[in-house]
Order: C-alpha cells, then structure tokens, then sequence
C-alpha cells in the first residue's frame, strides 16, 4: 500500500501544477467558466471554449519559444486553422451549403493537419543536429497501418458506394479521418523517447484520439449514420481544450528535450499497444462492412505481415540498444573512469586468469609519493591530470600481456603473466620507475614524481589474486620508507600492526579533545652558549595507548587530507606558547616543522598571517623547517609559497639537510636563512674524516650564501666544541637538553646558559 500511495503522489506530483504563471492559471479560470456556461446550455460556451483553447496555445507557444519560430508555434498555428475551420463549418451547415462543394473549412482543416503534422515533427526532430531519428518512427507505422485498416472498413468501406467518384468532396473528405491517424502515428513516434514522455504529452495523444473520433463520426453522419450530435461536438471540444492544456503545462519542455537519435527504447506498456494494434488486423475481418471475403483475408493478411515485419525490425533495434547498453554498463563497471585503466573488478580477473595459465606470475603495486599533497596544493582536477598522464606512460611502457590496473586513489596494480623469475619481474618494475624520469607539466609547473613499489609473485606467495595484491601492496608499504624504490615481498616482512590503522580514526578526536600537546626543544648559539629558540615537537597522548610517537602517525597523517588541519594546529598551539613567553619578557623565537602538502598548498601565506596576528606574534619571531625533499617535490610551487612567507617577515630553515637531493643553484634561489645539518653527520664528526669535511665545507658554503648552520644530534661536549671551532652558528641535541614541557622550558634555558663557554 505504501508504494501504491507513493506511485499517486508522484503522479500528483507530475500532472499538478497545470499551467505556470498568471496567464496560464486565468486560462484555466476561464476554460472553467466556460464549462460552467455549457452545463447551462449557454448558447455561445462552445466558441468561448474554441477561441480561449486557441489563445491558451498563443500563450504557451510565447512563454517557451517567445518570439521565435518553434514547434509549439506550429501547432498554435494549426489549433487556430482548426478553429478558424470549425467556425466556417458552421456557418456552412446553417447555410446548408456544405455538401454542395469544398468550401473554405476544407481548406482549413488540410491546412491546419499539414501544420499539425510539421509541428509534431518539430518535436520529433533531434535538438542538436536536425536529423530525424527514423527508428521511432515504427511503433506510429505500425498503429497506422493496423488503426488505419480497421477505420477503413468500419468507417470508409460502407460509404464508397454512396459517395461520388474522386473529387467529389464526400471523397474528398473521407481522407480526415486517415490524415486523423497519421497524426495519431507521429505522436506515437513522438513518444519513442522517453525524454518527452509528459503529462504534456499525454494531453496531446488524448486531444488526437477525441478529434479522430470525432472526425470518424462526423463522416458517418455526412452519410446518413444517425449519430447524437451533443458527443460529437463534445469530442472535438474536447480535443481544442487538450490541446490548449497540453501548450501551458509545465512539462512542456520535454517535448523539446534533446534525445539521442541512435536509442531505441521499449516499455511493457509501450510494447503491449503495439501488439494489441497488430492483433486487431486480424479481428477486423469481423467487421459487417467490409469487402468479399478474399480481398478482406489478402489485405489484413499483407497488413498484419507488414506490421509484424516493422515489430520484427522494432524488436531487433531494442535489443541490439540493450546490448550497447550491457556493453557500456560493462565497461563502466570494469573501467576506472579517471585513467582509462581496468578497475580493481577487472584486476581479479587478470590475476586470476594468468594463474590459471599454470606459470609463474608477477604482481606489483604502486603508489604515487605524496600523491595527497599534490591535491591539497593544486585540487582534484590537476591530480586527475597527474593520475592520467602517469597511468598512460605505464602502460606504454608494459611489454606485450602485461596489464595494468588502477586500484584507487594513488595506488595502481600490473599484471606480469608468464614471467621467467624474479629478476624478470624486477626489470619490468624498474622499467615502471624510469617512466617517472620526465617531470610532469601541471599549471605552468613541473612536479618531479616518484613512486614505491611492492612485488608479489604468484604462486610462490600465494595462488589467490587478492592475496598476491595484499602482500604486494605489504612490501610497498616498507617500501614507502625509502620512496622510489621497489621491495620484494618476503614472509618476514612485518604485518601492518592494526592498531595504527585505527590510529587515524582517533587523531580526528585528538584535534578537538586536547590529546596533542607541543614539547619544546632549545637551539643554542654556540659562541655564547645562550638560547636564541626553541623548535615545537608534537607528541600525543593517547588516552588508549599513552604517548604515540610522531614517527608512528604522522607518516599516515601525510597520506591523508588531516594534515592540512594538523598543521593549523600545531601552529596555534606553538604561536600561543610563544606570545605567553613574550609576556614574560623571553624572545624566543619557535620552530614548527611544515609538511610536503602544506608547503605546496597555495594559501598557507595566508593562513600564517592569520594566526600570526590572532596570536599577536611578530613574524620574526616564527621560524618555519621544511625538509629538502618536501621543497624538491615541486620546486616551482615550493619557491612560490616560500618566497610569499619570506615577504611576511617569517625565518625559514632547511632541515635535514645533507639527506636530501636539492642542488647548490637551487639552495641559493630559496630565501631561506638557515639550514639545520642532519644528525647522520653530526654524530660521526668526531670518528669518520669524511663527516668532519662535509660538516665543514657546508658551514664555509653557508656563511656564504648568508645563512646560519644549526646542527642537529649534538649528543656530548666533544661533538659541541667541534662544531663551535667550524663557527657553526647555533645546535640543538640531547646533550642540551631534550624536549620538554612548556612550564619547564625557563628552568632548562637557566641551567644551560649557566654552563661555561666552549673550549676551542
């Protein structure tokens, strides 16, 4: 019952309201007087109903083409032929003139059928390219040819005796009620698409039906057929009121909606018409009035096989539309629509069918590096583009049988049957990387891409396709620890340990339930052993696991969209502590460490002004650490947001360095002021020469260039003196002090700055 009252609501919903804007509702208040005036045997109600369905087709014709040519205008155009014709008739037959010749309403009701007919066919007619889409034009052939033969015998059969020869208007005239059908065919044409399937719609075929019924009987009256005038003017009344409705329905617009030409389309409903058209060939030769026997069986035998032929030929286009359309449902189901690549449903069948084959196959996982960040800085539209064009130099770049498949997201899958071994299947990986040699071209910019991989072998690994893609996708992930190169899964790779897959989950309520808090690590200038700074950590403290290490979340933070809202708050919470201290006269300045997406998000300039001035911090007083390969990413882009931050006033520093792979002309175009050697080399500065002399000459190269040097690691008293007599600027390390809390930071600044100057 409920879907029974939904189906009634949604066809309320479609037919009401009738008419749009005032016009269409006073024509409406009208027509309803109208017929009022006609229950009251008011003489004048027919005309008054007449001429206002001919307005209300005016009216509909300008709200929807205004003043320009259009098939609604045609069809107004023939409503008032139609009327103009009626009117004549009339007088015609007060005068009792009409059977004594053609007269004028002859003349306009041809014209006002031909215009008819060119205004349906103005509907029928395809929006873009004005070509007529003939395959909907059977269902009308064959309801004419079937409709047609049935009103010839029930209708023109018994009066040809009775009429003059050709062209006696009586002969004349029996053509209405076929010219009637042929309307009735191209409004079935009409409806082949179900774009212009309406209320609109339905109001025509029912003004048609009434007006050839209305025609059949008046012919049968011009022959002496006694027939009740007061229905007779009913149906053609009728008929001038459809026609009137279905101009000022809203849903007139989908008799002009665009509609592809190449569709064939079928209902039950639709199907069942045309059938139960076919049938009634057959049963006409039942009727009283119709020729001998033989020439009735020829002629329903040659329709009904002509119709049936025209429902074959109707029946064969449907199903050649559905099988296009099973086709394209197909492809959509197997394709990933970014790429053009098999989808993680096909990729099952390419595995398994290559380990049917019995030999040996390689199955190898990629994920683009920091793939998140370039969505961040640039949108979907340009990562998109980037997905696109790495996927179309993959493929081209697989040999002959190999496949490749996009997961989702960054992550794509190929496909190596009958492989020779290992190495074979290492060399196509490795043909994979070189492919990313070539930097992609996005907005102007170039992005230096680079992806991990993870092999599986099958059946060695397993002889299940999505087995072999989760110990694939197992080794990319160690991979991801050294991006842009290629792991081989092995059983004593480590599992995902599953709470940090529920980490992420939990972070999104540690943003809004205070769980991350900030420890501060002191930089000391080493001339005067003075703290100049600090550098903001972030640790959180779960209220599960107690305290996460930072190398534990935010690696998968940096694969995600939260870290765009991670950097906002960490830079809140470090611009906050540094205003308290400000207050209590320490001028400290506070790193924050900025991740590969939020240095390429354009508006992060901006949003380092706005916490600058709600924290009321100077920008002096902010130093902000990128990495070398989060700069490297995207150099074009990266210099752009760097510059910006400069230009505000805001210290920024090279961290790690020496682990990454920017180049000496690089460093010096970057307006940077500092640069913060990694710990890999501080700690061997007094053991290996070789980590002395790069410590050295990058000092000597800063001092250059105009930058500070601040060394990282600094764990005893040796390796601190030892950097002091290179001049190196500033250090921070354990040996320092390690990262502390907030209100322990003053004491900490204290005690080191009581410590005696170093010795060089």
């Amino acid at each position: 019952m409920q879907g029974i009252g939904r189906a009634m609501r949604a066809r309320l919903h479609a037919w009401f309201p009738l008419a749009s804007g005032t016009l269409g509702h006073a024509w409406w208040v009208f027509i309803l007087v109208g017929i009022v005036l006609g229950l009251l045997e008011w003489p004048w109600f027919g005309r008054m109903l007449v001429w206002g369905s001919s307005a209300g087709m005016i009216i509909g014709a300008a709200q929807v083409h205004g003043r320009r040519w259009g098939p609604w205008w045609g069809l107004a155009l023939a409503h008032a032929l139609f009327a103009a014709g009626a009117f004549v008739q009339s007088r015609a037959d007060a005068a009792g003139t009409s059977a004594a010749g053609l007269t004028a309403a002859d003349l306009f009701y041809t014209l006002a059928t031909g215009m008819f007919a060119w205004g349906l066919l103005g509907f029928i007619r395809d929006r873009r390219s004005g070509v007529i889409p003939w395959r909907g034009a059977l269902d009308g052939a064959v309801i004419l040819l079937c409709a047609g033969l049935v009103g010839w015998w029930l209708f023109v059969q018994p009066t040809l005796e009775l009429a003059p020869a050709f062209p006696s208007p009586q002969r004349f005239r029996m053509l209405y009620p076929v010219a009637d059908l042929a309307l009735l065919a191209l409004v079935a044409w009409l409806a082949s698409a179900p774009e212009t399937r309406s209320p609109s719609l339905t109001l025509l075929v029912l003004g048609l039906v009434f007006w050839t019924a209305g025609d059949a009987l008046y012919h049968a009256m011009s022959f002496g057929v006694e027939t009740p005038a007061q229905p007779l003017l009913l149906m053609w009344l009728f008929a001038y009121v459809s026609w009137g409705a279905a101009a000022l329905h809203p849903s007139r617009h989908r008799l002009l909606a665009i509609r592809d030409a190449a569709r064939v389309h079928g209902t039950a409903g639709r199907l069942s018409l045309v059938a139960l058209a076919l049938l009634a060939t057959p049963v006409s030769l039942l009727a009283p009035s119709r020729p001998d026997a033989l020439t009735a069986t020829i002629a329903a035998t040659l329709v009904t096989g002509v119709a049936a032929l025209l429902l074959w030929w109707r029946l064969r286009g449907l199903r050649a539309w559905e099988d296009h359309q099973r086709d394209a449902l197909t492809l959509v189901a197997e394709t990933d629509p970014v790429t053009g690549l098999p989808n993680r449903r096909r990729l099952q069948e390419l595995i398994g069918d290559a380990l049917d084959s019995g030999t040996q196959v390689g199955v190898l996982v990629i994920d683009i590096d920091r793939f998140g960040a370039v969505n961040e800085a640039y949108g979907h539209r340009v990562g998109d583009a980037v997905l696109s064009e790495l996927a179309a130099r993959w493929r081209a770049s697989l040999p002959a049988g190999d496949a490749i498949a996009h997961l989702g997201a960054d992550a794509f899958c190929v496909v190596m049957p009958s492989i020779a071994g290992e190495a074979q299947a290492l060399a196509g990986a490795q043909r994979m990387q070189h492919a990313l040699d070539t930097p992609v071209h996005i907005d102007g910019g170039t992005l230096k891409a680079s992806a991990s991989m993870g092999l599986a072998l099958g059946p060695q690994d397993g002889s299940d396709p999505w087995r072999l893609v989760q110990k694939a996708t197992l080794a990319m992930r160690h991979a991801q620890q050294q991006p842009g190169k290629v792991v081989r899964f092995t059983p004593a790779l480590r599992r995902e340990d599953p709470r940090t897959l529920l980490l992420l989950n939990d972070l999104r309520d540690a943003l809004a339930d205070g769980q991350l808090r900030l420890q501060y690590q002191p930089k000391v200038r080493l001339r005067d052993m003075r703290v100049i700074g600090v550098e903001a950590l972030l640790r959180w403290q779960h209220p599960v696991n107690g305290l996460v290490p930072p190398g534990e979340f935010i690696p998968l933070v940096e694969r995600t969209d939260l870290m765009p809202d991670l950097t906002r708050h960490v830079l809140g919470m470090a611009l906050k502590q540094c205003a308290v201290w400000q207050r209590r006269g320490m001028g400290l300045t506070v790193a924050v460490n900025l991740s590969t997406c939020s240095l390429l998000d354009a508006a992060l300039p901006a949003d380092v002004g706005r916490q600058l001035a709600r924290a009321k911090v100077s920008p002096r007083q902010l130093a902000l650490e990128i990495t070398e390969s989060a700069a490297m990413s995207d150099p074009g882009a990266s210099l752009d947001t760097l510059r910006a931050l400069s230009a505000s006033g805001v210290h920024l520093s090279i961290d790690d360095y020496g682990t990454g792979h920017s180049s000496l002309a690089y460093l010096q175009e970057m307006p940077v002021q500092e640069l913060k050697l990694d710990k890999s080399f501080i700690g061997k500065l007094l053991r290996q020469d070789a980590s002395a002399a790069i410590v050295g000459s990058t000092i000597r190269l800063a001092r250059k260039l105009g930058m500070h040097v601040v060394a990282e690691g600094v764990e005893d008293a040796g390796t601190a003196a030892a950097l002091r007599k290179m001049h190196c600027f500033a250090a921070q390390g354990y040996w320092f002090s390690p990262p502390v809390d907030a209100v322990a930071l003053p004491g900490v600044i204290a005690e080191i700055e009581r410590r005696p100057a170093l010795v060089v």
